[in-house]
């Protein structure tokens, strides 16, 4: 998703044509549409760009009052540039296949057949989020020639991942211990079962995410997984911005603060447990999963549906056709 080049679309303005999903949608590129904006909002000026996004949820939540036209013409600015990037994939216009020349048929078929496009992640989990799927749904998809598609956003927010991963325990857990590793923080929680479902999902604080050589970053999940404060089962599920095989490794060639990884271990999910259970004193079982599917299995057994994880940067997942195999979400 972050690399997805909108070439052009009907009535795109020009300065955006030919940008990646990245470019309009990241954290960076809303923290960029606030900017300008900052004084009007009342944002103080040493609060960090970084900051932006939350400092904007904070003036919608308290009310918009006078601020109530900067803070529309930013929430459209934001919605056009999802329905875009969603457009350009449901549509499949011959100029955006051309920019994604790596992408065959498969790819743009799977896309024609999406009817629900569910939002997550920390850019979407605020009011913001909510107001741009409903303009993105209602005024602006249908604008572009795209009638079928319903956006909604998610009740996990960008809790997502971790509901996910909790899903993959064994039957017989009753206190799992689950991460999402990010590329700006760790957030962790511990997920809790009862015999037929898991229940709930108490917050841990998060633990910031720096840019490191593989070697180091493999030591610092070590050390954030082998919290001798979380108490547990033996069993930890976690996520990383990669994609991973049916073994728990990374798979090779991938970029990324996490895809070279996959130079440093033989398989991730076993080294890590290796590594955590010798740093505890006991066995621990540790499986890592990629975030967008994690996010996807949340969903599982919902047809035609994307999940789109919207942070620091972007992320996708499509939810299984079943929910064979996965712990029992509380309604």
């Amino acid at each position: 998703m972050n690399r997805v080049v909108v070439a052009d679309l009907p009535g795109m303005p020009e300065k955006l044509r030919g940008k990646t999903g990245y470019q309009l949608l990241s954290a960076e590129a809303l923290a960029a549409l606030i900017k300008p904006h900052r004084e009007s909002l009342g944002i103080p000026a040493d609060v960090p760009d970084s900051d932006l996004p939350r400092q904007l949820d904070q003036v919608l939540l308290r009310g918009w009052g006078d601020q109530v036209l900067t803070v529309t013409s930013i929430a459209s600015a934001f919605a056009s540039r999802l329905a875009y990037l969603l457009a350009t994939l449901k549509r499949g216009d011959a100029v955006n296949r051309a920019a994604r020349p790596e992408w065959d048929e498969s790819y743009w078929a799977h896309w024609a057949n999406i009817k629900t496009v569910i939002l997550g992640g920390g850019l979407a989990s605020g009011i913001l989020g909510g107001v741009a799927a409903q303009l993105t749904e209602e005024t602006i998809l249908p604008s572009l020639d795209v009638h079928d598609l319903r956006i909604q956003t998610s009740t996990f927010g960008a809790r997502l991942p971790l509901y996910g991963v909790a899903r993959h325990a064994p039957a017989t857990c009753r206190r799992a211990y689950v991460l999402d590793f990010g590329n700006t923080s760790a957030k962790r929680g511990r997920a809790l079962y009862t015999e037929s479902e898991l229940t709930s999902i108490e917050e841990l604080s998060s633990l910031p995410t720096k840019p490191r050589q593989p070697a180091d970053l493999f030591e610092f999940m070590v050390e954030t997984l082998a919290d001798p404060q979380v108490e547990h089962d033996g069993v930890i599920r976690a996520c990383i911005a990669a994609y991973m095989d049916d073994d728990g490794h990374v798979q090779p060639g991938q970029l990324g603060l996490y895809g070279p990884l996959a130079t440093v271990t033989t398989n991730l999910s076993a080294d890590l447990s290796a590594a955590v259970s010798a740093r505890l004193g006991r066995t621990v079982n540790v499986r890592v999963f990629h975030d967008g599917t994690s996010a996807g299995v949340v969903y599982a057994g919902v047809p035609h549906c994307a999940v789109l994880m919207m942070g620091t940067a972007l992320g996708i997942g499509y939810p299984p056709a079943t929910n064979d195999g996965l712990w029992r979400l509380k309604a």
